[in-house]
């Protein structure tokens, strides 16, 4: 099912890449360039993604220059259909975290060195000069403020951006004024963001979100462990509602 048409006066919609081998296998990937080929799900859900955006009108991709989210981006849009190009853009700031030597190795491992460090989760920079989740959030951030101001500058209605699960919770939660730590949290406070899911950014004619949607996996039918609209940020209550 293709997500609900919103027409806004700018929306972002938010792309986490398709299922890579290394999610399958827990293993690290971050950064490293040597690492994150998509599964055949993940090719799958590249594909279910373009589908869902045939039709729609897009005025400027943002990507990750890393290798899963440029393969999810290129199946997608081969996938959507029109003749009409879209202009790319690739972006450093929108890939996954460093995490240094600990690149390969599984999250078991990130822990025990975390725990070993005596930092906070979110503080924790992997040893050999790794990134920490704060600083995810802080460049990713930065870096999708200034592509939304310069699209919306040039009268752009609708872009899309496709990135890692890091740095698109690093973006919501920066929106949300909120922590980097709640991206993680457990009960109502958290919220999922599934490989190939679409989240949203909706704007009106203020600089500030009026509407926020994170995880919408309607078209992954058979695809994705959790199957719905996902969540939408209630404002009011400053958290993730989830919808069925």
């Amino acid at each position: 099912m293709r997500p609900e048409s919103i027409s806004p006066d700018f929306e972002v919609l938010l792309v986490r890449h398709g299922e890579t081998l290394e999610n399958k296998a827990d293993t690290l990937q971050g950064c490293d360039p040597r690492r994150g080929r998509l599964s055949p799900r993940g090719v799958a859900q590249s594909r279910r993604l373009g589908a869902a955006l045939d039709g729609v009108a897009l005025d400027v991709a943002w990507c990750s220059p890393l290798e899963r989210a440029v393969a999810t981006l290129g199946v997608a849009l081969g996938e959507r259909g029109g003749d009409v190009a879209v202009p790319l853009i690739f972006l450093d700031d929108l890939r996954e975290i460093d995490l240094a030597d600990l690149h390969g190795r599984t999250r078991g491992d990130w822990r025990v060195a975390q725990a070993a460090s005596g930092v906070a989760a979110v503080d924790f920079q992997a040893p050999g000069g790794g990134e920490s989740w704060n600083d995810v959030q802080r460049r990713s951030a930065a870096c999708f403020a200034t592509q939304v101001g310069a699209a919306r500058a040039a009268g752009a209605r609708r872009a899309l951006l496709v990135a890692h699960g890091g740095v698109l919770r690093g973006v919501l939660t920066a929106l949300t004024r909120e922590p980097m730590a709640i991206a993680w949290a457990t009960g109502a406070e958290s919220v999922r963001i599934q490989n190939g899911s679409i989240s949203r950014v909706t704007y009106g004619a203020g600089r500030d979100p009026i509407a926020m949607r994170a995880d919408d996996t309607r078209h992954l039918d058979g695809l994705c462990v959790a199957l719905g609209q996902g969540f939408a940020w209630d404002p009011s209550a400053r958290r993730w509602v989830g919808t069925p």
